[in-house]
């Protein structure tokens, strides 16, 4: 989509747009964005990705090692009968010095996740600009977006990696005592809830960041309208989510090496994609839910507006079903003229005899037509 405020609200015939490849959906607005600006999304996930370096360092640097050196210390082989020292306990043992190494690395990830508060608030401000249409100046509006934001961003931040912190200790704490078989009911309830509360969080995330860069709200009432949107659209909630987590699931399933080159496409364009991906959602639920409603100047901001021809917004939904062209009608199958004469009234007027006449011309028009195609068919034969 060209740089350019004008084509707010713009209302255009769908013929036209579709003509003319013009986005009159948010899922078409997310692709154009693709296609247009993907030379500033690149700069966008540089910069992010720059001012984050204290978080991946220590999620893919300082984690990975300790983990690495401590299995180095163990066996997991067992004591197969030639002298190995090792015992099948080891790996129980292993766990347990990776949960004590690493508690200190669990400590600093709530700063390090803190911190990605400033450059998240200059990346939302910017994808919102794209999202609704306004001309964009990476550099500038990215400074503009962290002057304007950093304080609720981080705030939000620090709560994030406080709150992870301790569910991921949770569910580590969990697989350790499953290893020993020593589980009972408050163990694996609090597992299960740690599970849900990872979710929640993943969920009023998803609605909170693109929010606090479109509203100037105070924070408590964004975070309650976020939990409020991800449970009435609970369904697309969790979609979105898996559609986030795709990269690492498909990394997961398909080894190490794959995981490697989505690790690359997340660290050179992923994150500023993942983050455009969630602003043009929010906008398209808030477009359907709460702008409307509201008359909000932020109503279909940034995509065309489809008219019919009596001037009426088309819904999504009906909008192929408005740019479908007319089905073509095969002339031989269509129905015999059959005659519509109306009765003339005994006391009947001049505009009485005009309309009677103008209906015999029709009538004999429509069977002059009918002769001609079977002329024309006898001809062929």
């Amino acid at each position: 989509m060209a740089e350019s405020g004008f084509i707010n609200k713009m209302e255009i015939d769908p013929n036209e747009a579709r003509r003319l490849k013009l986005p009159t959906t948010r899922k078409q607005q997310f692709w154009d964005l693709l296609k247009t600006q993907l030379a500033n999304i690149f700069k966008l996930n540089m910069l992010t990705i720059l001012i984050g370096i204290p978080f991946l360092f220590l999620v893919f640097i300082m984690f990975p090692a300790v983990t690495e050196a401590i299995g180095a210390e163990f066996d997991f082989t067992g004591n197969i009968g030639i002298g190995y020292p090792g015992t099948v306990s080891d790996k129980i043992n292993a766990e347990i010095s990776v949960l004590m190494r690493t508690t200190p690395l669990m400590l600093m990830m709530i700063p390090a996740i803190g911190l990605l508060g400033i450059p998240f608030a200059g990346l939302m401000y910017v994808l919102r600009n794209m999202v609704w249409g306004e001309s964009v100046s990476v550099g500038a509006d990215y400074l503009k977006g962290i002057k304007s934001g950093w304080k609720q961003y981080l705030v939000v931040f620090f709560v994030l990696g406080f709150v992870i912190s301790a569910l991921l200790m949770v569910i580590r704490m969990f697989n350790i005592q499953s290893l020993q078989g020593t589980t009972d009911f408050f163990s694996t309830a609090a597992f299960i809830l740690s599970i849900i509360g990872m979710l929640m969080i993943a969920g009023i995330t998803l609605y909170l960041l693109p929010m606090m860069s479109m509203y100037n709200m105070k924070l408590r009432k964004m975070i309650r309208n976020a939990g409020l949107l991800s449970l009435a659209m609970f369904p697309m909630t969790i979609g979105i989510i898996l559609l986030t987590a795709l990269p690492f699931i498909l990394g997961y399933l398909f080894g190490a090496q794959f995981m490697a080159i989505m690790i690359m496409a997340l660290i050179f364009i992923g994150v500023a994609v993942l983050m455009l991906m969630w602003t043009v959602y929010v906008q398209y639920v808030l477009d359907k839910s709460v702008n409307k409603r509201a008359n909000n100047v932020a109503y279909k901001r940034g995509i065309y507006v489809a008219k019919d021809e009596n001037g009426e917004e088309i819904e999504e939904s009906k909008e192929k079903k408005a740019v479908v062209q007319k089905r073509y009608v095969n002339p031989k199958k269509k129905k015999k003229a059959e005659p519509v004469m109306n009765t003339l009234r005994e006391n009947y007027s001049r505009d009485d005899i005009k309309k009677y006449m103008e209906e015999k011309e029709k009538f004999f028009e429509e069977i002059d037509g009918e002769t001609e195609e079977k002329d024309g068919e006898n001809g062929e034969e």
